[in-house]
């Protein structure tokens, strides 16, 4: 058996039998640098879309470096919040630093929990009420426990001073997300 065109270059005959050529070899040759257009297309949609990959994953890393950031900021308070009373309390360093990072190693491991049991239900409404009860709970707990505590050991508004301080650095590490 003899070799043809399509074994040779696929669907190329068609182009072959319509081509406005009147030479046999000018079909050939017109058919050919149609597939290396084709080709060169392909290629240039592969280039794009590779481009257009790199652009979102340079963006994607930025964002992801400013909610890093944006967390690093929000904790800094949340930290000294619990490890200054602890050290007042029992006068050890060495014990606020601990009960410090102890408390801070539960919101990973919250963070994974709460993975696992809800990511079958995870959507916008379901992100809303869990934000919602969060920002809830704590404001509950400043208002019902922190400040009052705060207030009992120290004189004047320092309490207050340090809560506004505080608010105002989460909403800056907020805005960054902007």
């Amino acid at each position: 058996r003899q070799l043809a065109y399509e074994d040779i270059l696929g669907t190329v005959p068609h182009k072959i039998a319509y081509s406005s050529s009147p030479k046999p070899v000018g079909k050939i040759t017109e058919a050919t640098s149609g597939l290396l257009l084709s080709e060169q297309h392909n290629r240039n949609q592969w280039l794009l879309q590779d481009r257009y990959r790199q652009l979102l994953r340079r963006e994607l890393r930025r964002e992801s470096q400013m909610l890093q950031l944006g967390v690093a900021i929000h904790n800094i308070p949340e930290g000294i919040a619990v490890s200054i009373p602890i050290y007042h309390a029992t006068g050890s360093r060495v014990k606020a630093f601990w009960y410090s990072f102890a408390t801070g190693l539960t919101e990973p491991i919250g963070a994974i929990v709460g993975y696992i049991l809800l990511q079958d239900l995870f959507n916008d409404t379901t992100f809303g009420i869990l934000f919602g009860a969060v920002g809830g709970i704590m404001v509950f707990i400043s208002v019902d426990e922190l400040i009052p505590t705060a207030k009992r050991y120290d004189l004047g508004h320092k309490a207050i001073y340090g809560l506004v301080a505080g608010m105002m650095v989460m909403a800056i590490s907020l805005l960054l997300f902007i």
